[in-house]
């Protein structure tokens, strides 16, 4: 079945209304099993904003890659996954599926990146009822103390 759509004069580069910088909850709603440029695993995680009815249809993907031990940035990806009280600091099998659903605090910002501005998530945290839960959650026998931030 086919229909007609009128777009005469529609700008296809219309920006959207982006989220003011902050720190919002967030829900990831999918995640996707990907690879970075550098070949490194890495998922996106597409999030929305949750608990603030301005912001309710507002999403921002969210790109987690996992760098390699003793390589700049190797701690990122743990510090995500301690945020979403997911398996962490160990030898751990990281699954996207298990991400869904997921709530983390996160601190949006604006950011322009090939002509176009996009809310970027610069900064994560624990949701403040989840700091115990994602320790217990199995952060493979690592201390919180011995993971480096």
């Amino acid at each position: 079945m086919s229909f007609l759509h009128d777009s005469t004069g529609v700008n296809p580069d219309v920006q959207y209304d982006l989220l003011p910088e902050g720190w919002y909850t967030f829900r990831i709603y999918e995640a996707e099993e990907m690879e970075s440029k550098k070949g490194y695993p890495m998922i996106l995680a597409r999030c929305e904003v949750v608990g603030d009815v301005r912001y309710k249809d507002s999403s921002v993907w969210h790109y987690v890659v996992f760098i390699p031990k003793g390589q700049k940035g190797d701690g990122i990806s743990v510090h995500f996954r301690k945020c979403i009280g997911v398996p962490f600091g160990g030898q751990d099998e990281v699954d996207a599926r298990d991400w869904m659903g997921k709530k983390f605090m996160g601190y949006a910002v604006q950011e322009t990146y090939e002509g176009k501005t996009r809310n970027k998530i610069a900064k994560v945290s624990p949701m403040p009822d989840a700091d115990k839960n994602a320790t217990e959650v199995g952060n493979s026998g690592v201390k919180d103390e011995e993971i480096p931030f």
